[in-house]
């Protein structure tokens, strides 16, 4: 995104409660207010070290709900967005999607049916066109998954949705430096205000501006905070939200306008939790990218953490220590160790009590074959089995996975054809011996970017999706408990 948004009409008859226009260094940081008629769905909790608030649901849901802060839809915008919604049962399902414009205007909605295993996938725009939509998609029938991607210009972003709000949001990987526009779309679909106080950790120490300090994000609405304004010319930028009252969902995302080489547009949605371990699926040692993991912070006990690549070859790299101070943020780069060429995996692990947050950042410059910047957040927890809402458009896209056994594991990438549960398409079985990864490339073995995935094993994994065409985008998958 390249500027603020513009500002709603308030809704006749809230008051005060309308979300307040907040003029920051004589900028305005947007707010939408959406319809009140929002409907009240709750999301079903499902305890599994709540990966960035995204989960698959149990098969007994009789409906869950799903948010996505983030995404413009017609009117100007530069990050267009789509809703892909993955059928992870062999029955027929029923999904609504709801779109907010904000003001006294009514919102949008369609209403959409999905045979066993199919994915549909709706442009936010073709339900209401407005400048800055919040979208509810509410699941009734069935185990689903909703993720989105928002297209831009020259790239696109792909990551899921959540379907549990939090009252702690977290993100590692961000900066404001020249050319560069990190925003923060923080969505409250709730009937009640949410009260959140927003940290920036930075290389210029901790920043807590005032403005967002009992900054309120009123009931069913959404609010675009400028990052770039609040801490500019920052080279690093890791941010903390916490909820004084209520919860919301915050995704975060970036833009390159190719001042300092990087182009492109990123997207992800939070870190609902800080942990002493993270695994970060993707990286990539390609001529032109730049691949890093940013390792934040938050609490005021330094801490020191291993950060071990894991290779899809038969080389072995030596763990690497890093100390990050307290409050504070630091840049790992696994590329600079990986043979050139490479795609990798890593394992940041806290040595002490201190709990971090590790996402993964990758940019390919504006001078290579697919330039384009992407950005996703570790897995705290693993599981047996991932699942994907497929891929983008007219895009190569591979699915890593990482081992986090002590054995050797078998791994099964299976891709369903639309309405036909019992003949999925399935990449040969690969064996993975422990601190191993294991590539499939799903132009290669003609899976097509409607099919849904889901990444299966018989011990502990965690499965991430790389695209790298028309851009790139990277994202971990959504872990389906057992």
């Amino acid at each position: 995104m390249t500027g603020s948004p513009r500002p709603a009409a308030p809704r006749p008859g809230t008051g005060s409660r309308v979300l307040v226009l907040l003029v920051l260094a004589g900028l305005l940081a947007a707010a939408i207010a959406l319809n009140q008629q929002t409907p009240e769905v709750a999301s079903t909790r499902v305890d599994t070290g709540a990966l960035a608030g995204a989960v698959v649901p149990p098969a007994d849901a009789l409906s869950t709900a799903w948010y996505c802060p983030a995404g413009t839809a017609g009117g100007g915008g530069v990050a267009d967005e789509w809703i892909d919604i993955a059928n992870l049962s062999p029955s027929r399902i029923r999904a609504s999607i709801t779109v907010y414009p904000g003001g006294e205007d009514e919102p949008g909605t369609r209403d959409v049916e999905l045979d066993g295993y199919q994915r549909v996938s709706v442009r936010v725009a073709q339900v209401l066109e407005t400048p800055n939509p919040g979208v509810v998609v509410e699941v009734f029938g069935g185990p689903a998954i909703v993720e989105h991607e928002l297209r831009g210009a020259t790239d696109l972003a792909m990551g899921p949705c959540a379907h549990e709000p939090s009252r702690r949001w977290y993100f590692a990987a961000g900066d404001t430096a020249k050319g560069a526009v990190q925003q923060l779309e923080l969505l409250n679909p709730f009937g009640d205000d949410a009260v959140v106080d927003i940290t920036f950790v930075t290389d210029g120490g901790v920043q807590e501006p005032t403005d967002l300090q009992g900054f309120v994000v009123g009931r069913h609405s959404k609010v675009v905070v400028p990052v770039q304004d609040l801490v500019p010319r920052q080279a690093r930028v890791a941010t903390q939200i916490v909820a004084r009252t209520g919860r919301i969902v915050a995704e975060q995302t970036r833009t390159f306008d190719g001042t300092d080489g990087r182009v492109g547009l990123a997207v992800s949605l939070g870190s609902s939790d800080t942990r002493r371990e993270w695994t970060v699926p993707f990286g990539d040692a390609g001529t032109g990218t730049t691949s890093t993991l940013a390792i934040a912070n938050f609490g005021v006990v330094p801490a020191q953490v291993e950060v071990s690549v894991l290779l899809p070859s038969e080389g072995v790299l030596a763990p690497e220590t890093v100390d990050v101070p307290s409050r504070s943020i630091v840049h790992v780069d696994p590329g600079a160790r990986v043979p050139a060429g490479s795609g990798y995996g890593a394992i940041v692990r806290a040595l002490g009590s201190t709990p971090v947050v590790a996402a993964g950042f990758l940019a390919n410059a504006s001078g290579t074959d697919q330039p384009g910047a992407a950005e996703g957040v570790g897995a705290p927890e693993t599981a047996q089995k991932w699942a994907f809402a497929g891929s983008p458009l007219r895009t190569s896209s591979r699915i890593t996975v990482v081992s986090r056994s002590t054995r050797p594991v078998t791994v099964e990438l299976r891709a369903y054809v639309d309405g036909d549960p019992n003949s999925p398409h399935s990449a040969p079985a690969a064996v993975v011996q422990p601190g191993k990864q294991v590539q499939f490339d799903l132009d290669a073995l003609g899976i097509t970017p409607d099919q849904v995935l889901v990444v299966g094993a018989d011990g502990p994994i965690v499965a991430g999706r790389e695209v790298f065409v028309g851009g790139v985008s990277l994202a971990t998958g959504i872990p389906w408990p057992d």
